[in-house]
């Protein structure tokens, strides 16, 4: 009889029951030729005796127990008087198995300009190992993955502020078919925090202040003279807030505007 499990992926069994109802020594051959798992790494021999002959009886005991690439061709081995033999085969994996997420993402949120990375990582049953792709079929546009490490990367702009994005990430095989595994997960983009100014004030000809929000964004500092142009005068993605800047120059002008510029 053969054995088949119902879940790709797990090896399935030929077992084969002799019994030997003489008292002769009986010498069979299974044809096993045709049943060896077509790779060598999942082929495995068992053969359980249990009998008794006359002259001494044994329990079921384990005779034979072989596995990998020597394995090939018919079996043949000796089966006693009055005996039972039970030969058990592996034929291998029955169907080409999916690979299976063994990390995946949750559902989480962020600010505007903060890097969210993911290491995902799957496996195959089968083996030899098979080769895995992931891919990002629905994703921000902006959001990268490497298909080879499953390390997906997505730093969201300002303008994608307060919204929730669908993220669904496939790990796929190249079986024959490929067969593949999908994961779906959402990433919440908090609104913009308004960063403030603070600690404003001149110090021998330089002016500095301090500014406060949230991580993630670029900060911008900018600085006019007359509310109508800017240009910028530092840039910092800092990782932690409040930061302090001082305008060295500020001692070359009557008057002089700053503001900061969000940015990612």
């Amino acid at each position: 009889m053969c054995l088949r499990t119902n879940s790709p992926g797990v090896s399935n069994q030929l077992v084969v029951v002799m019994i030997n109802t003489t008292n002769d020594y009986r010498f069979p051959v299974i044809v096993t030729s045709n049943y060896w798992a077509a790779d060598p790494l999942q082929r495995a021999w068992k053969l359980y005796l249990a009998g008794d002959d006359g002259s001494a009886s044994y329990r079921l005991t384990l005779q034979e127990n072989e596995s990998g690439a020597s394995l090939a061709g018919n079996r043949n081995f000796v089966l006693p008087p009055y005996s039972i033999a039970t030969a058990v085969i592996n034929t291998g994996i029955y169907t080409n198995a999916p690979p299976v997420f063994t990390s995946t993402a949750s559902n989480t949120n962020l600010n505007p300009g903060q890097t969210l990375t993911l290491t995902n990582t799957a496996s195959d049953a089968n083996q030899p190992a098979q080769t895995l792709a992931f891919s990002l079929p629905v994703a921000p546009t902006n959001a990268t993955l490497n298909s080879s490490n499953g390390i997906l990367s997505w730093r969201p702009l300002i303008a994608q502020a307060n919204s929730t994005n669908a993220f669904r990430l496939v790990v796929a095989d190249n079986g024959s078919p490929s067969l593949s595994a999908t994961h779906n997960f959402s990433v919440t983009v908090l609104p913009v925090a308004v960063p403030t100014f603070a600690s404003g004030g001149m110090n021998n000809g330089w002016f500095g202040f301090s500014v406060s929000g949230a991580t993630g964004p670029d900060y911008t500092v900018q600085a006019s003279t007359n509310l109508l142009t800017s240009t910028n005068q530092f840039t910092t993605t800092p990782m932690a807030l409040p930061f302090s800047w001082t305008d060295t120059n500020a001692a070359g002008f009557n008057r002089r505007f700053y503001r900061i510029l969000l940015g990612s």
